[in-house]
């Protein structure tokens, strides 16, 4: 009985998770519901939905619910110290408009205090980035934080699809740092050779 208490205190810790706070916010919680930090997908246009072909998500440089997010959320929160005293596995799937798998695709987690940590998805779309913790540990189980299944629509597969890694309570872009239109709603055009 014993061992079956144990396994499921471990389960548990292993999946805590917090739901969105936007369609492309999730908190990452402690088994205790105290947010250790925000991981967040900007989209390529301002309205944040629609159409999957025109509207990608996983951008460096878009918006989250109308307002400027990508890079300039690492510049509103220079060298930002947070911690998390877990190893942390951030997984999801990649997939096309069409629903088929992205495989071999680069995913990169930006974090505020100037670090990163990049993989490839494998060939059903998925991917994992694993961080240790960076605090004192309070457990050997790692939280798992599933971001779902993103749609990657951009035909450029040189380029990476980025999630941004922020403090609870993070700074925000300001608005001066809105992408323009052209760059923002429009896939980067492959270099001719």
């Amino acid at each position: 009985m014993k061992g079956l208490w144990v396994i499921a205190v471990t389960i548990g810790l292993a999946t805590t998770l917090a739901g969105p706070t936007s369609a492309s916010e999730t908190k990452i919680k402690d088994k205790d519901g105290t947010t250790l930090a925000v991981l967040v997908v900007c989209n390529s246009c301002r309205s944040g939905g629609g159409d999957a072909k025109k509207c990608h998500s996983g951008v460096e440089d878009g918006w989250n619910d109308g307002h400027p997010c990508g890079t300039c959320l690492l510049k509103a929160n220079p060298n930002t110290r947070f911690t998390y005293p877990y190893d942390l596995h951030i997984t999801g799937k990649l997939f096309d408009p069409a629903g088929a798998p992205v495989k071999n695709h680069f995913v990169k987690t930006f974090l505020a205090n100037g670090w990163g940590v990049r993989t490839r998805s494998i060939d059903d779309g998925s991917f994992r980035l694993t961080l240790g913790a960076i605090a004192e540990r309070k457990s050997n189980a790692p939280l798992q934080i599933d971001v779902g299944t993103q749609v990657e629509s951009r035909s450029d597969k040189e380029g990476q699809y980025a999630i941004y890694m922020l403090p609870d309570g993070y700074t925000p872009c300001p608005d001066s740092a809105a992408p323009k239109p052209e760059e923002a709603e429009k896939p980067k055009a492959k270099k001719k050779k």
